[in-house]
């Protein structure tokens, strides 16, 4: 077979996307994708706070699972903290 037909080879492709390795893998990308997302977000949100607000903190942002954002660092105050907690919160 020296040429593959066109219905032949979209009927190939069709198969392959719709197994259950690549539909797993894109779930996994997906999930993984959200997670940077998230983290990206959070991050944003306390850059505009230090710029705009005057918040000084050293801190690191971790989506640990869809919804759910880890913080940590040092800030300089208690009442920072909870600022810090409120901005990623919104």
């Amino acid at each position: 077979m020296d040429k593959l037909s066109v219905p032949v080879a979209v009927s190939t492709v069709l198969h392959v996307v719709r197994s259950p390795a690549i539909s797993d893998a894109s779930a996994d990308a997906l999930h993984t994708l959200g997670l940077l997302a998230l983290t990206r977000r959070a991050e944003a949100a306390l850059l505009e706070a230090s710029v705009g607000q005057g918040f000084s903190a050293s801190l690191s942002v971790a989506a640990v699972e869809p919804g759910v954002v880890r913080v940590c660092g040092d800030v300089e105050t208690p009442e920072r903290r909870d600022e810090a907690e409120r901005i990623v919160r919104a």
